[in-house]
């Protein structure tokens, strides 16, 4: 993207041909990263309003106007001294207050251009009212020597459409005429770039608008041209402000937008994931609770997790050795539920007498080898001094269903 005040310039060049008859040439001179081109170029002749109806309203002028009111004075030695004081010595015999005044300075040549204000003004008003904007006004074709280097000379002159510049033998300027439109051609090296003779004039005044920070621009001083410049210049940086502060803002936007994306996707995942952990804690409330209907309803009838008291018993009993006696057997003492790990590990508290702790041991060794029967335990002994015999107590864990099967 081209950020220069100027990307396209329309060079017009103006001739007052004669009363009411006008002739121009317009160039549509466009820079595209740092490449000057012609975009197109007009020509015509006819009425003021007829001329100015073919000039693009859309572009930002460079005029240069010549033809007849516009007066020409090559200079000699003018190095050093003033605009005013060029113009005075040029034209003693006229005041300055009814003239615009344009000054072409060489080493040891120069050249002063002059146009009535009143002729000039009227121009500029009703090209304003006709919707072109006006932002540079030189007078005739000296705004062509920033394309001198690019022109062939012929016997130390340069003809471009009546436009006549001459040079010394080191190719300084000398001098200045114009004699209308004479018909001859000057060739350029780069006809393609530059445009073809009748266009220089055009070109040049284009190129200068389209250079100005880089070239030094030869103009009449012109309060109404030079106030509209500053505001172009002044509005498009205003233009070219505001562009950058909206890219800038789109990208802070657009990383805004990027951040809340991607912020917005964790925070959908998080809400997801507590959605699920809040879904399993109900779910495991609620089986919990079924869980514990069920277990106590269980409770309620009897269950004992499945297993047959009666069959427990019968096997408890046909493994008991001779030498022992049982004096109480109880189910699911809670005491040791509860030390065993929870209502999956029920048991079993058997209490007797013997009068051999052997047998006991090897009555231990036994229920082992029950399936049902998860482990076994001797909780305490104790002897009986009045019948000379022992009394223990064992404890049977039941409910393993790995082992068990059931």
């Amino acid at each position: 993207m081209d950020w220069n005040v100027f990307s396209r310039v329309l060079g017009v060049e103006v001739r007052f041909i004669d009363k009411g008859i006008y002739e121009s040439r317009t160039v549509l001179l466009q820079r595209i990263k740092g490449q000057l081109e012609i975009k197109e170029s007009r020509e015509y002749q006819g009425n003021l309003v007829q001329v100015l109806e073919r000039i693009p309203k859309q572009y930002p002028i460079a005029l240069s106007v010549g033809g007849k009111g516009v007066v020409h004075k090559n200079t000699t030695g003018g190095t050093g001294l003033s605009n005013l004081q060029q113009f005075q010595i040029a034209f003693p015999a006229i005041s300055e207050k009814e003239f615009y005044v344009q000054v072409f300075s060489e080493p040891s040549c120069g050249l002063i251009s002059i146009a009535r204000k009143v002729l000039l003004d009227d121009l500029l008003l009703k090209m304003k009212g006709s919707g072109l904007q006006v932002l540079s006004v030189n007078l005739g074709g000296i705004v062509t020597s920033h394309l001198w280097g690019h022109l062939k000379e012929d016997n130390h002159s340069i003809s471009l459409d009546g436009h006549i510049i001459t040079f010394d033998d080191s190719r300084q300027f000398t001098s200045y005429h114009y004699q209308g439109n004479l018909g001859m051609e000057t060739s350029t090296d780069f006809k393609n770039e530059i445009g073809r003779p009748f266009e220089l004039v055009a070109y040049a005044s284009a190129l200068q608008l389209l250079l100005q920070d880089d070239v030094e621009r030869i103009e009449a001083q012109i309060d109404g041209a030079a106030k509209d410049y500053s505001g172009f210049v002044e509005n498009a940086k205003l233009k070219t402000s505001a562009m950058f502060f909206l890219v800038f803002l789109f990208i802070l936007l657009l990383g805004s937008y990027l951040f809340y994306t991607d912020y917005n996707l964790a925070n959908a995942g998080l809400t997801q994931r507590a959605g699920n952990l809040i879904a399993n804690q109900q779910e495991r409330d609620q089986l919990l609770r079924s869980v514990g209907e069920h277990e106590r309803f269980l409770a309620e009838v009897g269950w004992n997790g499945g297993y047959n008291y009666g069959l427990m018993m019968d096997e408890i009993g046909k493994s008991k050795p001779r030498q022992i006696w049982l004096t109480s057997l109880a189910f699911n003492d809670e005491k040791y539920i509860q030390t065993a790990g929870g209502a999956n590990s029920s048991n079993v508290i058997i209490q007797g007498m013997t009068t051999n702790l052997v047998s006991v041991n090897n009555w231990i060794y036994l229920l082992k080898e029950i399936k049902w029967i998860t482990a076994v335990r001797l909780l305490h002994y104790s002897e009986n001094p009045q019948d000379e015999n022992y009394l223990f107590s064992i404890l049977i864990q039941y409910g393993n269903v790995t082992k068990t099967g059931i």
